[in-house]
C-alpha cells in the first residue's frame, strides 16, 4: 500500500500527483494521534499536517513547505530530519544554511538539532563556527546532555583543539564521577578502574591519583589505566615505576600493560634518557668528551636492554603472545636508541604478514638518525605494499 500524504486543506478527498507519488489531500481534525509523522502545522491554526511517502516524510515535508511556504511551516522534528539528511549526504554547507534559515524562520534548535550541526562544524574543519555552536547551546540549555557534548569533544578534537576536546571530556566525566558518589558506586573496582582510566586519558593525573589512592583494592585494569596515562604525559619513568609498584602487589600485567611499559621504555630513552641530557651536553661544550658520550651510550643501552627484558618476560613469564603493538614499541625503542639493523631484523621476523605500520615507524626512524641508504629500501617495501602510502612516505 502506498504511503498518503495528508494536508489540512479541505473536507472533500481528493488526488494528485507529486514526483511520481500518489498523494492524498485530506481535512485532519484536532482528535488525529499526534504522536504518527509529526511534519509540519498549518500557519494559522496550529493544526498538525500529517505526511507519508515512501521517502522519509519529514524530507517530503520541507519538500512540500517550499512549495506554498505561506500555508505550512516545518516544526522541530521536521527541521531535523532535514539536517539529519544533509549531514548524512555530506552536504554540509547546506546543513549550516539551513540551521541559520531554521532560525530565521523562528525555529529553536533543541539537542538533535545542535548534534548534527556539529558534525557539519566537524566535517568542515570551522572551529570558530564550532565554538559559536557551542555558546549558543550553552544559552539554550543544552550543556549537560551527553550526545552534545560527545558532539562537541569530536569537533574540537578533529579541529585540532585537542586542548579544548580535553577540558570539555574531563568536565564530562567530573560530572559522570558525581553521579557515581550520588548511586554509592565508589566501592566497585570496574567503576573506579574506567574513572582512573577516564582521569588519565583526559590528561588529569591529579584526579586520577585521587579515586586511585582512595580505592580499597586494585586490579590489573587500574593500574594499567595509571600506566598508560603517565606515558600518555611524557612521564615515561614514572609508569616504569609504578609498573614495579603493581608486581609487588601481587598483579599480574596483561597485554595492555605491556603496551605501557614498552611504550615508557621509550619515552625515557626519547625525553628523560636521551635528548634531554644530550641538549644539556651540547649547551656545555662537552659533545667531544670521549668520557660524556660514552655516558650516552650506555644509557641508550641500559634502556634498550630493559624494555627487551620486559618483552622477554611478557612472553616467558607471563604467556602473552607479541602482538603488532608490541612489535611498534620496541620498534620505537631501538630506533631511538640508533639500533637500525636490530629494529629491521625484528620487523623482517614478525610471525605474520609484512604490515606497512611497522615500516613507516621504522622509516620515521631512519629520517631521524638520517640513514638515507636504508631508508630508500624501506620506502621501497612501503610502496610495493600500499601505493596508497605514497604521499606519506615522499614526505618523510
Amino acid at each position: 500500500m502506498p504511503w498518503k500524504e495528508f494536508f489540512l486543506q479541505s473536507l472533500e478527498v481528493t488526488q494528485r500527483n507529486y514526483g511520481g507519488s500518489s498523494l492524498w489531500i485530506l481535512r485532519i481534525g484536532g482528535t488525529t494521534d499526534q504522536r504518527r509523522y509529526p511534519g509540519f502545522k498549518h500557519k494559522k491554526t496550529g493544526e498538525a499536517l500529517w505526511i507519508e511517502d515512501r521517502r522519509n516524510p519529514a524530507w517530503v515535508a520541507a519538500e512540500m513547505a517550499a512549495m506554498a511556504p505561506g500555508r505550512m511551516q516545518l516544526n522541530i522534528f521536521a527541521w531535523n530530519q532535514k539536517l539529519t539528511k544533509d549531514v548524512k549526504d555530506g552536504q554540509l554547507e547546506k546543513a549550516m544554511q539551513l540551521f541559520q534559515q531554521m532560525q530565521q524562520e523562528g525555529m529553536s534548535p533543541e539537542k538533535f538539532t545542535f548534534v548534527q550541526v556539529i558534525k557539519a562544524c566537524a566535517g568542515l574543519g570551522r572551529l570558530e563556527d564550532g565554538r559559536l555552536v557551542h555558546k549558543q547551546l550553552i544559552q539554550s540549555g543544552y550543556k549537560s546532555n551527553v550526545f552534545v557534548c560527545n558532539s562537541l569533544v569530536d569537533m574540537y578534537a578533529k579541529c585540532g583543539s585537542i586542548e579544548e576536546a580535553c577540558v570539555l571530556a574531563l568536565e564530562e566525566g567530573r560530572c559522570v564521577h558525581q553521579q557515581v558518589i550520588q548511586h554509592g558506586l565508589e566501592s566497585d573496582v570496574f567503576v573506579e578502574s574506567s574513572l582512573v582510566d577516564m582521569y588519565a586519558k583526559c590528561g588529569s593525573l591529579e584526579d586520577a591519583w585521587s579515586v586511585f589512592n582512595k580505592m580499597p583494592a586494585r586490579n590489573v585494569v587500574t593500574w594499567t589505566a595509571k600506566i598508560l596515562g603517565h606515558v600518555q604525559c611524557g612521564q615515561g619513568q614514572k609508569a616504569l615505576g609504578l609498573f614495579q609498584e603493581m608486581k609487588q602487589e601481587g598483579v599480574d600485567p596483561n597485554s595492555v600493560t605491556f603496551v605501557g611499559v614498552l611504550n615508557a621504555c621509550a619515552t625515557v630513552l626519547a625525553l628523560e634518557g636521551g635528548r634531554c641530557v644530550h641538549q644539556e651536553v651540547i649547551q656545555s661544550g662537552l659533545e667531544l668528551d670521549v668520557f660524556v658520550g660514552s655516558s650516552l651510550v650506555d644509557i641508550h643501552a641500559v634502556l634498550v636492554d630493559e624494555g627487551m627484558r620486559f618483552y622477554g618476560s611478557m612472553v616467558t613469564d607471563y604467556m602473552i603472545s607479541p602482538k603488532l603493538e608490541h612489535y611498534t614499541c620496541i620498534l620505537d625503542l631501538l630506533g631511538h636508541a640508533g639500533h637500525l639493523h636490530e629494529a629491521e631484523n625484528m620487523v623482517m621476523e614478525m610471525p605474520w604478514k609484512p604490515h606497512v605500520a611497522p615500516w613507516m615507524a621504522l622509516l620515521r626512524t631512519c629520517r631521524i638518525h638520517g640513514n638515507v641508504e636504508m631508508a630508500e629500501c624501506i620506502a621501497k617495501r612501503i610502496l610495493e605494499m600500499e601505493l596508497d602510502n605514497a604521499g606519506a612516505v615522499k614526505h618523510l
